[in-house]
């Protein structure tokens, strides 16, 4: 089974990539790559690979986080793998364990194909399934995950224009430095790594 992938673009077509590696391309579901990609650019991506009697298909990630979100919103009865694609795409975990926390229906309703019925039976089923949730091997929410000043230095970045995988690459150089940021110092130095 396939867990990651690093590779090159080689075409986008929504919703998926064409990510060459090693003379091989494997076609990945990205749900709206256009939004995230650029051809040519190198890309690493954490993989589901969902098989089906009639169908394998690749779901591919920006973090491993975010993959662990699907695999926990796929298993709810009724949600199929798209649409928790697409709970995925629209908040980071962070955001949806907020949401839970606040019982936020309308803010799950903002999800293509998600009506106030599904949403309040999401909302009863996260609840508990969000306790297993892992931001990366071996880190559950406790530890650093419902802080949510990672996902806050994500949004501030992304709302100044940088590209998802730079966002990406510089927090994981920060997380690999220390753990005692400050939210400003955290965003000063990441400012400065991100185009380096």
């Amino acid at each position: 089974m396939i867990g990651y992938i690093f590779g090159k673009i080689k075409s986008i077509y929504d919703p998926n990539i064409l990510l060459v590696t090693n003379g091989v391309g494997y076609e990945i579901y990205c749900g709206t790559p256009e939004k995230k990609y650029q051809l040519d650019e190198e890309c690493e991506l954490w993989i589901h690979t969902y098989v089906r009697e009639d169908q394998l298909k690749l779901f591919g990630f920006t973090t491993y986080g975010g993959k662990n979100l699907f695999l926990i919103l796929n298993a709810i009865s009724g949600v199929g793998p798209k649409t928790a694609y697409a709970i995925v795409e629209l908040f980071t975990p962070t955001q949806l364990i907020e949401v839970v926390a606040r019982n936020d229906i309308q803010a799950l309703q903002a999800v293509p194909g998600i009506g106030r019925r599904t949403a309040e039976r999401l909302m009863l089923e996260l609840d508990s399934k969000l306790k297993k949730f892992r931001v990366a091997p071996g880190i559950t929410p406790e530890r650093g995950l419902v802080s949510g000043m990672w996902a806050d230095l994500r949004d501030g970045l992304t709302s100044l224009g940088f590209h998802e995988i730079k966002i990406n690459r510089v927090i994981q150089m920060l997380r690999r430095e220390k753990t005692d940021w400050t939210m400003e110092k955290l965003m000063e130095h990441a400012l400065r790594k991100i185009n380096k």
